[in-house]
């Protein structure tokens, strides 16, 4: 302890010791009660308002693209930023994890990659009748690319639960071997096999879920 430290403590002292005596003097012991509490109860609030605050800045922020491509780019748009797709398909050629949606309609898939390997998948929707094709789904399969933090192959179902919390939205495939979550919230949806991820997708559609879906599959339960 320093000299300074010294005399501010001591200095310190001697205010409470001359408080005391003047509380004693006047009998204002209550009126300390009533500070105390008041002081006592600012106290929890500013500690409630802090720890709330503390919780809003760990949530994962939404995130703006994926892969390269951003929600609502148009074909162009994307094969200006990561070039020509290897494949172009549409949901006649390759069955789709979401169910088909018969008031909108779909336009041509890009795959960047191999189906079995590592690969990219740009879906896109008509916004509207007669409107320019949008990016709706942007997914990653089989590969360690994270997407708030989670990807194949090391993330489990378990982890993404603990950090996300309930999901908006859960399939589970028909044979019982696959299964993903929605987090609407994130506009991110993940598939699971065996409790590992398998595709993470970035997207603006609720749902994530499967053509071919088992029965007891709970929209309200998980």
């Amino acid at each position: 302890m320093t000299l300074g430290d010294g005399i501010f403590y001591a200095t310190l002292l001697v205010v409470v010791a001359v408080a005391i005596h003047q509380i004693s003097v006047r009998h204002k012991w209550k009126l300390v009660g009533k500070l105390a509490g008041g002081l006592a109860l600012l106290g929890g609030l500013a500690g409630g308002v802090a720890w709330l605050w503390d919780q809003r800045q760990s949530d994962p922020a939404v995130p703006r693209e994926f892969m390269g491509v951003q929600l609502g780019m148009t074909p162009v748009e994307v094969t200006l930023a990561i070039g020509e797709p290897d494949e172009k398909l549409n949901d006649d050629e390759k069955q789709t994890k979401e169910k088909k949606d018969e008031q909108r309609k779909s336009e041509p898939m890009y795959l960047y990659g191999k189906a079995d390997q590592a690969s990219t998948f740009v879906r896109f929707y008509d916004a509207k009748e007669g409107g320019e094709p949008k990016v709706e789904w942007i997914c990653r399969f089989n590969g360690n690319e994270r997407l708030l933090g989670f990807g194949s192959p090391d993330s489990t179902e378990t982890e993404i639960s603990q950090k996300l919390g309930q999901p908006s939205d859960v399939s589970i495939q028909k044979d019982g071997l696959r299964k993903t979550l929605t987090y609407s919230k994130w506009k991110v949806a993940y598939e699971f096999q065996r409790g590992h991820v398998v595709v993470a997708c970035l997207t603006d559609n609720p749902k994530m879920t499967y053509v071919d879906e088992y029965p007891s599959t709970s929209k309200e339960q998980h």
